[in-house]
């Protein structure tokens, strides 16, 4: 497809949500069991493959050629995209399900605001159904993730409450695991794995990664979600902002990544 065709269409398109719409096309005709069965790996397309294949213009011509590295390259927020950003993200799904890949769209489409009630109810059914293959097939980054995008757009206070623990667990263990890694030969911190961690994500288990030095927008987002309960119940959500803004004034795993932390939109205390 022509360049031309390309720009003409980003007249009237966001490059954020194009082709978004036959996504939510393609994968409504896929048999579940049958995507739980295909894997996902360097020579076979995936459905994201397919579409980008009848319609070129939707992926940027200008993406990289060079191989990516998931951990290091992919930040979300600067592939604008959506099919640059989604066969970066595929290659984190390589030996994995196609129906684990389709969660993690899923989850992308939401974070882009593509028909958020649709793509909402898509995601709701999907773990309403597959329940049990989800928890047993997706590593604790995006059983996160999925918590996250339930807390985002689920109405029901109560699982919005209860799934902020799973998060607020998750985040916690990162932090402490972050400090002992920069500090685990002496109680100063270790100025060459410092210089890692600001450099990019290093991997730690079930996909969870170290916190990202200096600008990692993790614990700010999770303060954004404790300060939306406000709305059900001031008292309570006074209290917790107040405990947690506390633990930044001890000498606590909190306070470490603060100190070290160096841009400003993304401070959470």
């Amino acid at each position: 497809m022509a360049n031309w065709y390309r720009k003409f269409i980003l007249l009237f398109k966001s490059e954020k949500r194009l082709g978004a719409n036959q996504i939510i096309d393609h994968y409504a005709w896929q048999n579940i069991e049958a995507m739980k069965s295909r894997m996902i790996d360097s020579d076979t397309c995936s459905i994201i493959d397919t579409i980008i294949q009848a319609h070129p213009y939707l992926l940027d011509d200008t993406q990289r050629d060079e191989p990516i590295n998931p951990l290091m390259d992919y930040e979300p927020r600067r592939i604008r995209n959506l099919y640059t950003h989604l066969t970066t993200l595929q290659r984190e799904f390589i030996g994995q399900s196609e129906l684990s890949f389709y969660h993690a769209i899923l989850i992308v489409l939401l974070r882009r605001r593509f028909q958020p009630e649709k793509t909402f109810q898509i995601f709701t059914h999907l773990w309403q159904t597959q329940t049990d293959y989800l928890m047993d097939n997706l590593s604790l980054r995006w059983i996160a993730s999925a918590c996250d995008t339930f807390i985002d757009f689920d109405p029901k206070p109560t699982r919005k409450a209860i799934l902020l623990n799973i998060i607020t667990l998750i985040n916690t263990v990162k932090v402490y695991e972050t400090q002992q890694y920069l500090c685990r030969s002496s109680a100063s911190l270790d100025e060459e794995k410092s210089a890692i961690l600001y450099a990019h994500h290093k991997p730690l288990y079930a996909g969870l990664t170290y916190f990202r030095l200096g600008k990692d927008d993790t614990l700010k987002h999770m303060r954004e979600r404790y300060q939306h309960f406000y709305a059900e119940d001031p008292f309570s959500t006074t209290l917790l902002l107040k405990v947690f803004a506390r633990l930044h004034d001890q000498p606590s795993a909190f306070t470490t990544l603060k100190q070290l932390h160096k841009d400003e939109k993304s401070a959470w205390w």
